[in-house]
């Protein structure tokens, strides 16, 4: 119940409150993960703390959102290794974008650019293994805009690679229009809910 409370206040442009409220949670989601009859869904709520936090701190704390999106990265990739063929673990792990972002907000083009590029590459695996999944290639879509920013957006932080960008975006372009030509009329495309 911590977290869609802490999402809303995220929402309604009270990051602090919904910052102190996972904080003051933090721990009792410790303690969560190690029970051992915990198993798998303490992990995953812990790590899902650490991805909020990060989200939330990033507003006005980069370091420590750095230190938060690191933790959610740890707990998703080690389920992920554990657990190769549960894909929600691997599509959970967009800690990678989300740390993208932050080191993008800290002018980091090349780090971020090392971050995006590693979510794209699970969200490539993810796609490969159900290539008939939309959510999947919807987020390889973004996440190929993301590479592509980096390396050459003219808006943000970036490399200055005009080729490298083109790439990317057709790459982003090729994947919207596939995705749009399987079903135009596809309520997904009005969803609110976006992926980073």
């Amino acid at each position: 119940m911590v977290k869609p409370v802490a999402q809303l206040l995220n929402q309604t442009s009270d990051s602090e409150s919904a910052s102190k409220l996972i904080q003051g949670a933090l721990p009792a989601a410790e303690a969560l993960a190690r029970l051992p009859d915990a198993g798998v869904a303490g992990e995953r709520i812990l790590g899902e703390f650490y991805n909020l936090l990060a989200i939330l701190a990033s507003k006005r704390d980069l370091n420590q959102a750095l230190v938060y999106a690191r933790h959610g990265i740890d707990i998703f990739s080690g389920l992920a290794e554990r657990q190769p063929d549960h894909a929600d673990f691997v599509f959970e792990q967009d800690g990678y974008a989300l740390l993208g972002k932050i080191l993008n907000q800290h002018g980091d083009s090349r780090g971020s650019l090392e971050q995006f590029l590693r979510c794209a590459e699970l969200r490539e695996a993810l796609v490969k293994s159900r290539p008939n999944d939309v959510v999947y290639k919807r987020n390889l879509m973004i996440s190929y805009g993301h590479v592509g920013d980096q390396l050459g957006s003219p808006v943000m932080f970036s490399l200055g690679d005009s080729a490298g960008v083109r790439v990317y975006y057709r790459k982003a372009v090729a994947i919207g229009e596939e995705i749009y030509n399987a079903d135009p009329n596809a309520s997904w495309r009005t969803s609110s809910h976006l992926t980073i």
